[in-house]
């Protein structure tokens, strides 16, 4: 039982830390606040919940697929949406995530 607790602790942990890296490098590298960061980790949330029960497929290759296609939607999102506003007041990153 304390094994347990103690390994879903370090999981927890993990995703805690996981989370708050990729806030912290957005905000560094980018000097974007993301605000849109949680949801991006909650469509990854949802994909991957969707490949592995809808669909059937087994875990590793349902991982892979989620980590590919989220990061695409990444992509197109910094694309499409943060990349215009780079030269404008940081207010604007605030208004657009």
């Amino acid at each position: 039982m304390l094994t347990q607790q103690l390994l879903n602790g370090i999981i927890l942990g993990g995703v805690y830390a996981l989370i708050s890296v990729g806030l912290t490098m957005s905000l560094g590298i980018m000097n974007i606040s993301n605000f849109a960061h949680g949801t991006i980790y909650m469509l990854g949330g949802y994909c991957m919940y969707f490949l592995s029960t809808a669909l059937n497929l087994p875990f590793f290759l349902a991982v892979g697929s989620t980590i590919i296609g989220i990061g695409l939607v990444g992509i197109v999102i910094e694309r499409l949406v943060f990349r215009p506003i780079y030269e404008g007041p940081p207010l604007n990153s605030l208004l657009v995530s």
